[in-house]
């Protein structure tokens, strides 16, 4: 403790200024001042140089002892565009996609395939530390410990990923960084390939369907043919449609004039006297009929004047020419059913023509929808064809949005980042313990008086003189 005795008999460095010297007692205050922690630490300055020293030397000692780390870095390069089908993505995007793609490096999707890969699960150094479990326990503490041993970082302004691996062995340090590198660019590439293939699958079943469905449509045109006889359905009977419609418009023609002659028939029959020459459209036996009756009548009305009405030839003449008069109402009847037989026998002939083209008309009809749904079909299958080889292309195609700048070398000399960190912050722990260390142990076991304020504030007293320490008496003989 330093005395309060004066070290000569100078007159006292502090004194009394006058009555408000006492105000605002700033040994009232709670806590401890920076004045006390200064006196603390020059009074026990020794023990914390030792502090400071001990634990800077066991800092160096683990620091030797500590195993070498190595580390391999691969280096990809991201190509943003594949994955926008070629636009150029926003810029204010760029970071948030870059940062996506670091995520997915360091996601299980990556690491579990790599520790599967390189069989992690039985290297000590990523297993240390496992408590048990079972199998999938340990791939979780090591995919765990592997992300531990993972820096993944973003060239500044570019499209470069960096991965760096940290191992013990070199070699296994370049095998970790190379396999997340190719884990992660086939998981790209799956990524992008696979909607292709898909819709490569999809499409070829739409394909499948499509040429059945034209199967089917030219099916249905075959069996139309061979039923009917006709090639091509486009043009069935288109000649002899033509050849068919002349006949109906010959037979209707021909019809009309059979119903004029049994109109002309009916006529003669029915209004000209027997033996008139006005029965025209009388068949050619009639008229010479008629003819004979009018000669009969002339030659008769000729005897009779001449020989009376009862003389032998008179009646002779008389009974011939009843008898062609019976002879052409026989022929009149004959005719008149002979020109009805005729009308109705081309009655049935145009009614017959009419269902055969109505019949062929049909058959045009439907063999033409059938063919239009034929082309149809066959058109858009040929459509489908020309953009499946499209897709295939694409689906067949290797491209993905990674590429690699440079795989991981075995590094050759290790790391000394990782033991430069343990040195600085050794040295910044060994500091806060020598300073630290000093204090707490004055303020919780051994306090002692160094400074006015540590008298003022122990007491509560204020100092009004503070000297130096005494000279020390010569020892008496």
């Amino acid at each position: 403790m330093r005395s309060l005795i004066p070290r000569s008999l100078a007159p006292p460095s502090t004194l009394p200024a006058g009555p408000d010297v006492f105000e605002n007692q700033h040994y009232e205050a709670p806590g401890i001042s920076l004045a006390q922690i200064l006196a603390i630490l020059r009074a026990r300055k020794r023990t914390a140089i030792l502090l400071v020293v001990s634990f800077l030397a066991l800092v160096l000692i683990v620091a030797k002892l500590m195993p070498k780390n190595y580390e391999a870095t691969a280096t990809l390069l991201v190509n943003y565009q594949v994955n926008q089908g070629g636009t150029e993505i926003p810029g204010f995007l760029l970071g948030t996609y870059m940062a996506t793609q670091v995520e997915l490096m360091r996601s299980p999707e990556v690491l579990q395939p790599v520790v599967d890969e390189l069989n992690l699960t039985h290297d000590p150094e990523f297993t240390s530390g496992f408590r048990g479990g079972d199998e999938g326990a340990l791939r979780i503490f090591t995919e765990t410990t592997l992300f531990k041993h993972l820096a993944i970082d973003q060239g500044r302004g570019s499209q470069l990923l960096y991965i760096t691996a940290s191992s013990r062995n070199p070699v296994m340090a370049a095998k970790i960084a190379n396999a997340v590198a190719n884990v992660y660019a086939a998981n790209e590439r799956k990524r992008l390939k696979d909607p292709a293939d898909d819709r490569a699958r999809e499409y070829a079943q739409q394909l499948a369907d499509l040429q059945a469905q034209v199967m089917a449509a030219q099916q249905k045109v075959t069996d139309l043919r061979q039923k009917t006889g006709t090639s091509p359905v486009s043009n069935a009977n288109s000649g002899a449609s033509d050849a068919d419609t002349q006949t109906l418009i010959s037979l209707e023609q021909q019809l009309l004039q059979a119903k004029n002659m049994r109109r002309a028939a009916e006529s003669a029959t029915n209004l000209a006297p027997i033996g008139s020459n006005g029965s025209g459209g009388a068949s050619p036996e009639i008229e010479e009929l008629n003819k004979e009756i009018v000669a009969k009548q002339l030659q008769l009305s000729q005897l009779a004047a001449t020989y009376g009405s009862r003389h032998p030839k008179v009646l002779a003449l008389q009974s011939e020419l009843d008898q062609a008069r019976r002879s052409v109402k026989i022929e009149e009847e004959k005719y008149l059913s002979d020109t009805r037989e005729l009308e109705a026998k081309l009655q049935r002939a145009v009614d017959t023509q009419q269902q055969k083209i109505l019949a062929v008309r049909k058959v045009q009809d439907e063999g033409a929808k059938l063919e239009l749904e034929l082309e149809s079909r066959q058109s858009e299958y040929k459509r489908a064809l020309d953009a499946y080889d499209q897709i295939v292309f694409a689906s067949a195609g290797k491209s993905t949005n990674i590429s690699f700048v440079s795989g991981a070398a075995v590094p050759v000399e290790p790391s000394k980042s990782s033991k430069g960190k343990f040195l600085i912050a050794g040295s910044f722990i060994a500091i806060l313990l020598g300073i630290g260390a000093p204090i707490f142990y004055e303020l919780l076991f051994d306090r002692r008086l160094y400074c006015r304020e540590d008298f003022e504030r122990q007491f509560q007293l204020p100092v009004l003189a503070e000297f130096g320490p005494a000279p020390l008496l010569p020892t008496p003989k």
